[in-house]
């Protein structure tokens, strides 16, 4: 079996880095298929972490980790433990990773510490993952790979904070290197980056020419890559053109397409830059309210000093401020209610009032099933259909209440997830008073004393 699995495991390989996701995900399931022996089992997971597919990297290493339910396994090594917290990290179950990053015999490695900053990442917290890759880079013996992609993610994370210069610097060094000179997918991301900075100095012509090169990277069967190059491709035409037709229309377009590949955080990316162009205050509100990241509020500030965010923000679900500020959304009805919980007769019982609140933190995505679980039952372990299972329950009672108390709200679940979903024309009332998420917290708190 490891003859034949090196020989399909490099077939895999292949398929990834030339973006064939669908068909790499296809040939795992059928190698899983085969009685995989233990030793292989670190390296089955990466390739379908790799090929997006962590959930099936979960589904055979648990068993390696866990002795029952929660015990941790005394023959579990540390690879297994890292990889299980790689593919945990992206499904969203990034409690149960860190808890298990934590061991004291994983500390001083450089891939944890590269693993804790894509944590930080997760949450739009840049500031925390700056140290991290800065330690990260510090390591003698990284492969040219590993020091070339932390590099990038350092500089990501810098020109986020608005340290143009500094991730200028680290961009040129990598594009002068050798591994730019032979990893065309590599070199596509470098590209991509050496654009966002050139957009951030205002030199908007050489992004261009970036995003460009970038896109010509790629291969036709990555998807993805090229969609996130388009992307920045638009926003610096609307920029330069200053939001005329054909760049309103691409704009569009990208919305679209995001909403396609359910690749929400471009939804948010496409909204902060056009309200910036626009200096659009409507928007950066919707922004404001809408993104449960402290970070990312404190960017929203940070551009704008002078920006008055306002007590309270009526959300319309599904409605942003159109990009364009001239073609007006759809008018909802002179007498649409506006719900607010904080003030209702009938307030939902403290389990649904979590997730309720949970829901609302977040205008542009809905939240997966193993996310949820988390925020819901905090220093619980995801275990697959079981945790699934608990907050699906709770989603049922919040449709039940929700319907009781007519309330023109459903909740809904499907393959994008679990979000807010209207019956009937409605808003709701988004306070600005205390950070929700610290509110959500002490909701938990009670909730998950009363059970």
């Amino acid at each position: 079996m490891p003859d034949l699995f090196k020989q399909q495991s490099s077939e895999i390989d292949s398929l990834i880095k030339t973006g064939q996701w669908r068909k790499a995900q296809k040939a795992l399931v059928n190698l899983k298929r085969r009685k995989l022996p233990r030793e292989i089992l670190v390296d089955f997971a990466a390739l379908c972490r790799r090929a997006n597919y962590p959930g099936l990297g979960i589904s055979v290493l648990r068993p390696v980790i866990y002795s029952n339910s929660k015990k941790l396994d005394a023959t579990v090594t540390a690879a297994e433990k890292v990889e299980y917290a790689y593919c945990l990290i992206r499904v969203g179950a990034n409690q149960e990773a860190r808890h298990l990053l934590s061991d004291p015999l994983l500390q001083g490695s450089a891939e944890i510490v590269a693993i804790l900053a894509t944590l930080h990442i997760k949450d739009w917290n840049y500031p925390a993952a700056i140290p991290l890759f800065c330690r990260f880079l510090q390591v003698k013996e990284l492969s040219e790979y590993s020091r070339r992609t932390g590099q990038l993610n350092l500089a990501s994370c810098l020109l986020f904070e608005g340290k143009v210069s500094e991730a200028q610097t680290l961009t040129t060094e990598v594009l002068a290197s050798a591994l730019f000179m032979s990893h065309a997918i590599f070199a596509g991301t470098a590209l991509r980056l050496a654009g966002t900075v050139a957009f951030e100095l205002g030199e908007y012509e050489a992004a261009v020419a970036h995003f460009e090169k970038s896109y010509e990277q790629f291969p036709e069967s990555n998807l993805v890559d090229r969609f996130l190059t388009r992307k920045w491709m638009g926003i610096t035409h609307f920029v330069l053109s200053n939001g005329d037709k054909p760049s309103i229309d691409e704009i569009q377009d990208l919305y679209r397409e995001a909403t396609t590949w359910k690749n929400w955080e471009s939804i948010r990316d496409l909204d902060f830059h056009i309200a910036c162009h626009r200096k659009d205050e409507k928007k950066l509100a919707h922004l404001f309210y809408g993104t449960p990241y402290r970070s990312y509020k404190k960017k929203i500030e940070g551009r704008f000093t002078d920006l008055t965010i306002p007590e309270n923000y009526e959300w319309r679900l599904g409605k942003s401020p159109t990009p364009q500020g001239k073609t007006k959304a759809k008018a909802k009805p002179k007498k649409a209610p506006v719900i607010d919980w904080s003030q209702a007769k009938s307030r939902p019982p403290e389990p649904i009032q979590c997730l309720l609140s949970i829901l609302t933190s977040d205008f542009y995505r809905p939240f997966g099933l193993v996310e949820l679980f988390e925020k819901l039952f905090q220093g619980e372990f995801y275990q697959s259909e079981k945790s699934e299972k608990n907050v699906y329950q709770l989603v049922l009672r919040a449709q039940k209440w929700l319907k009781k108390t007519k309330t023109p709200l459903t909740v809904e679940y499907n393959n994008d997830g679990v979000q807010l979903k209207e019956t009937s024309p409605c808003t709701i009332l988004v306070r600005q008073g205390g950070n929700l998420m610290d509110q959500i917290s002490n909701l938990l708190h009670n909730f998950q004393a009363a059970i």
